[in-house]
């Protein structure tokens, strides 16, 4: 008995907390998510010799100050925004991306759903470390797997 009502009190208080989450993040317009076309902003092409594009935009990590719940909170963003910009490439296309660290400590980038290889200036979230204040360009193709 005192298990199962343990687990109900679980189940209210997740549900409570879920609640109180989806109407902080529907009123807070710091915590809501743009329309598809706002989230290309600042990406632009360009062809190149084959006629693929080549996807350039700039990345800035930096840290401001958000509301929830009435409170001010120190985030950090990216490009103003605690939701990263979504870059759409296809297979062939050539990703150029300026990261700059505007933030007191190191960061790193990752590329979520790309095959990238781990060297040079592209994926390796265990060793490409941005310091302080520095700026890297990782440029790197699109491919079809």
């Amino acid at each position: 008995m005192f298990f199962t009502s343990k687990i109900a009190c679980l189940v209210i208080i997740a549900a409570i907390f879920g609640s109180l989450m989806s109407c902080i993040l529907s009123i807070n317009p710091a915590f809501t998510t743009s329309e598809p076309g706002d989230l290309e902003e600042g990406v632009s092409g360009r062809s190149n010799e084959i006629g693929n594009e080549v996807l350039q935009t700039t990345i800035i990590a930096s840290k401001q100050e958000s509301k929830l719940a009435n409170q001010s909170i120190p985030t950090m963003v990216y490009n103003g925004s605690l939701v990263g910009p979504t870059l759409l490439a296809s297979p062939g296309d050539q990703i150029e991306l300026k990261l700059v660290n505007s933030l007191d400590e190191p960061t790193n980038l990752h590329f979520h759903g790309l095959h990238v290889s781990p060297s040079n200036n592209s994926d390796n979230v265990f060793c490409q470390v941005l310091g302080k204040l520095q700026t890297i360009l990782f440029k790197f193709p699109v491919t079809i797997h």
